[in-house]
């Protein structure tokens, strides 16, 4: 049974991923077990996977299954009519990847909306550098910062060594704060906020604990809940709050919320907001 499971994931992997990502195993016999391995995804390009890592399954989740997908074609259509809006007015989207990881996401971001640009936010120092990496062939900024409310400073835990499940906990030194409209003011003039996908362990509960405002200028918010995490804490209750607040529309795709802003039209916007007062 072990062997067929592979052999269905590999030829799984070379239907969406490309034969050439198969080579992955030649790689790690020539390099030994211990070493990362560079593979190459059917029009993505060379992504490094870490053994001992989440690698492997974080790319298939992204590039073979499709996670960001919006999953409803209406709305799907929508957003791409708000893309090629801002793009008409000579304005930038910009894309925040909260919570980034091996960089994946940011590049898969990057494949979907060639012309914004990508904010890939990482605190772990580990993580970080591979995602430079890994999307250094489109341009991606990388922040090695966890994401929050307000400025300041956090401590990375957990993770039990895994390198997809760090938290992080407000403290007074560690690594530090950034918040979204921090982020959209750093960018350039006419940059434009348009997605944020928030994947950040449970940080949630402090990303959307005040100064919410800025979820009423995306196009996209992409939420990975993690109440499971952290049971009777309400770690999205914020999150929720401000959904309903901004009027946005609800999809689930795999393990993701998708809120889309059907407000989000070919007007006039925010551009380079900001930071917010608490």
């Amino acid at each position: 049974m072990y062997l067929l499971y592979h052999l269905r994931e590999n030829v799984r992997d070379a239907r969406h991923l490309g034969p050439r990502f198969l080579l992955r195993h030649l790689s790690r016999l020539r390099r030994g077990d211990g070493a990362s391995v560079r593979v190459s995804v059917s029009g993505v390009g060379r992504l490094i996977l870490r053994r001992e890592s989440q690698d492997l399954g974080v790319v298939r989740e992204i590039f073979r299954e499709d996670a960001y997908r919006i999953p409803s074609p209406p709305h799907d259509r929508q957003v791409d009519e708000v893309y090629r809006s801002l793009l008409a007015q000579g304005r930038r989207p910009v894309i925040i990847d909260a919570g980034a990881n091996n960089g994946a996401s940011a590049a898969w971001f990057a494949v979907r909306y060639p012309r914004a640009l990508i904010v890939a936010v990482e605190p772990d120092p580990g993580n970080a550098q591979v995602a430079r990496a890994n999307t250094a062939q489109f341009g991606v900024l990388v922040v090695e910062a966890a994401i929050g409310c307000r400025s300041g400073r956090v401590r990375l835990v957990g993770g039990d060594g895994s390198t997809d499940a760090v938290q992080t906990v407000r403290g007074d030194d560690g690594v530090r704060v950034v918040t979204v409209p921090e982020i959209v003011g750093e960018q350039p003039p006419g940059c434009a906020l348009f997605i944020v996908k928030v994947d950040i362990e449970g940080f949630e509960s402090d990303l959307f604990a005040h100064d919410t405002g800025w979820v009423g200028d995306t196009s996209v918010l992409y939420v990975e809940p993690h109440d499971y995490l952290f049971p009777g804490r309400g770690v999205t209750r914020g999150m929720q709050a401000a959904a309903v607040e901004h009027d946005l529309e609800l999809l689930v795709a795999r393990g993701n919320l998708v809120y889309v802003n059907k407000a989000a039209g070919p007007g006039p916007g925010p551009t380079r907001r900001l930071p917010e007062k608490g």
